[in-house]
């Protein structure tokens, strides 16, 4: 018989880990974003990857150069979820 762990055990295995390019320029939106992963954080443990802009001339290479460091961060057993404003 197979008897599955409390949610609150696998839980505390879990880990997010926020990866986004830039810094948060927005005052209000810095603050929204700290009190959210404050919250996050009493439930599982959370990382947070800062990526700094591209320098690259065109918009779709820095496009390519952020993605290809996106993907060089992740771990390779991680499960990636895309967030995009558009």
């Amino acid at each position: 018989m197979f008897i599955l762990p409390p949610s609150s055990f696998i839980l505390a295995l879990m880990r997010v880990r926020l990866i986004w390019v830039g810094k948060t320029r927005d005052a209000h939106l810095r603050a929204l974003a700290d009190e959210y992963l404050k919250r996050l954080g009493r439930f599982v443990r959370v990382e947070i990857t800062e990526l700094r802009e591209s320098a690259a001339r065109t918009e779709r290479e820095g496009i390519e150069d952020e993605g290809r460091r996106i993907i060089s961060a992740l771990r390779s057993d991680a499960l990636a979820v895309l967030l995009d404003v558009e």
